[in-house]
């Protein structure tokens, strides 16, 4: 995320362009070894406490919206990036959202229980 932009009634998130595809592609294309796996779970991970660090919760977040980009040299573990952030919200810190939204396999235990999340 390199920018955000607020007016009155909208925020515009600006992001890098990737160039890659997306982790479903990549699962069917070769098998993701344990190793390389917990590597890229890891980069989805930090890419998502720095949302959340701004306040923004992805809503959406599936293998379709994690980016594999090109390995630019054999052996080089693979860099993977969060992108569509088509449903992402803001929210104020210490508060919650309860709306139902992003795609139902992957939603959060506590969008299941109808509780608040963040």
């Amino acid at each position: 995320m390199l920018q955000v932009v607020t007016d009155e009634d909208s925020y515009k998130i600006a992001v890098e362009f990737v160039d890659g595809c997306d982790l479903s592609k990549r699962m069917d294309m070769k098998a993701i070894s344990d190793s390389e796996g917990a590597h890229m779970m890891y980069q989805v991970l930090l890419g998502l406490e720095y949302l959340h660090e701004k306040n923004i919760v992805h809503r959406n977040i599936t293998t379709k919206s994690v980016v594999v980009m090109p390995v630019k040299c054999i052996g080089d573990p693979a860099t993977v990036k969060v992108t569509d952030l088509s449903l992402a919200s803001y929210f104020p810190h210490g508060e919650g959202l309860t709306r139902q939204i992003g795609h139902v396999n992957y939603r959060a235990p506590e969008m299941i229980k109808n509780e608040r999340y963040n």
